[in-house]
């Protein structure tokens, strides 16, 4: 630039002295000047290019502004450095900056990862960060959070510092900035986590049997239990009748016609000699009649199935013959029995919602059927025509009915994903209240929208795993989070906001 510069004021005085020859020969040698200048080219180019970049994210996008203060500066305190107002200074270190990375927008463009990376990296190390490993351990939506928050100073900072107006225009910069910068940081994290849940699901799913497999095992339990070859005594059994009597209390045929019936079984039974594929059945009729039961007789016959259970855990040796480590046996073919039919329940729902959902949408038309068949999974489980889930399953169950695991701002989101004619119209009208936002608002409503669809997925997934193997796995109720994706952030919303800007440009 200065040797362009010093031959233009030649070519001046050539021109004023009258010198035709030596101003046509500096004419010929600005004009190669400024074609080799503008020719942004070669090797050199691409690394001038990329220093930039990384300059332009580590300063927050004021790195023209430092630049243009350093050189118009140096040229007022440099003899040999001619004065040039600093408005053009500014003006040609921008255009510069504009030409590289038009010439070379790879090596510009990880130049500003890096820049971001190191940027964040650097603060971070410091402490200045609000995902803290305490903050990880709460779990993904807080992190989720505090991913926005950071995501939205990094991307306010960096957008007052690329705009290149007054204090209003860097204000206006400022707060776009900070929205685009949040949408970035929660997504950049949300991804993180959810591939950190979906690698601990995997991992706890991994052995999840099918519910053919556990019918097999169940069965095999069954068949190891009658060959332990237990008879309980008739003296053992004259006791469980009397106490199951007990249990049932006055007995009302019309009030508790279920207890009423099975004590009338009990006649038979007293005083004879049982197997324990015989008691293991009176159990089982209990728990049959519970479930077509009415309240009243339910209570009682809970109380007698709760009596039947504490002699089968307390029996002594002495009121059996044969192997006593058959009641052990038996209890594990219960448990196992009650996880295969929770199994067979959600594998019907799975397939229920992949045969409705398919052509509609697919993967959203599977997750809408999927919501459907839980809300009615829940509704049956509140009026008691359905048990055995546990808690934590039940609770999955309710939030997959309400929507899925996923957040409520996720959900928000995805409103404006455009699958039909009017969430497309509702995402345009979003998007004119910012620039550039009949792009960002949808493709910000289609990734929040696909999350949602998995979140559902995901979740009966783990509902299935939770049912054939008695155990939730990691994450299903809420997501793990993870400050692996923490360096991200910062170059995302900076990198998103400067996409931004192009856009409103």
């Amino acid at each position: 630039m200065a040797d362009t510069e010093r031959m233009q004021k030649a070519l001046i005085n050539a021109h004023r002295a009258g010198d035709t020859v030596a101003a046509k020969k500096l004419a010929n040698a600005l004009k190669a000047a400024k074609a080799g200048a503008s020719d942004k080219s070669g090797f050199a180019n691409k690394v001038d290019a990329f220093g930039r970049g990384i300059v332009d994210m580590a300063t927050f996008g004021f790195a023209d502004e430092i630049g243009a203060a350093v050189e118009t500066a140096g040229r007022k305190l440099l003899p040999w450095r001619d004065e040039k107002p600093h408005n053009e200074v500014l003006s040609d270190i921008r255009q510069e900056n504009t030409d590289l990375a038009a010439a070379h927008p790879g090596s510009y463009l990880s130049g500003q990862v890096l820049g971001g990376v190191g940027t964040a990296g650097g603060l971070a190390k410091s402490g200045a960060t609000l995902l803290t490993r305490k903050a990880m351990q709460q779990g993904g939506k807080q992190a989720i959070g505090r991913a926005a928050a950071e995501g939205a100073a990094y991307g306010g900072a960096y957008g007052a510092g690329s705009a290149e107006g007054g204090l209003e225009d860097r204000a206006r910069g400022a707060g776009m900035g900070a929205v685009t910068g949040a949408v970035a940081g929660a997504g950049v994290q949300k991804l993180g986590n959810t591939l950190a849940t979906r690698r601990a699901g995997k991992a706890a799913g991994a052995a999840a049997p099918a519910s053919d497999e556990l019918k097999q095992a169940t069965n095999a339990l069954y068949q190891q239990a009658r060959q332990a070859g237990v008879t309980i005594k008739p003296q053992a059994t004259a006791k469980l009748a009397a106490n199951l009597k007990l249990a049932a209390g006055n007995l009302n045929d019309k009030l508790r016609p279920n207890t009423s019936g099975i004590v009338d079984d009990l006649a038979e039974i007293a005083g004879q000699p049982m197997t324990l594929e015989q008691l293991d059945e009176l159990r089982q009729v209990i728990g049959q009649s519970m479930q077509r039961a009415q309240p009243q007789d339910q209570r009682t016959l809970m109380r007698m199935k709760e009596m039947l259970d504490s002699f089968a855990n307390n029996i002594s040796p002495s009121d059996i013959t044969g192997d006593i480590a058959g009641f052990d046996v038996i209890k594990q073919a219960r448990a196992l029995n009650a996880r295969k039919a929770k199994t067979e329940i959600v594998e019907n729902i799975l397939d229920m919602a992949q045969v409705n959902g398919e052509g509609k949408f697919t993967q959203s038309g599977v997750a809408n059927a999927l919501r459907q068949e839980m809300r009615s999974l829940y509704k049956k489980i509140q009026s008691g025509k359905e048990k055995g889930f546990s808690p934590d399953e039940v609770e999955l169950i309710r939030l997959m009915a309400k929507g899925g695991t996923s957040s409520k701002m996720m959900r928000l989101f995805a409103k404006f994903a455009p699958r039909g004619v009017v969430s497309f119209g509702v995402g345009q009208g979003v998007g004119t209240l910012i620039p550039g936002g009949n792009i960002l608002v949808p493709g910000a409503g289609h990734f929040a929208a696909q999350n949602v669809d998995n979140a559902m997925i995901r979740g009966s997934q783990a509902l299935r795993t939770s049912a054939a193997t008695g155990q939730m796995p990691p994450g299903s109720l809420r997501q793990i989070g993870t400050s692996a994706t923490r360096p991200l952030i910062a170059p995302s919303a900076m990198e998103l906001e400067a996409t931004r800007g192009r856009i409103a440009k």
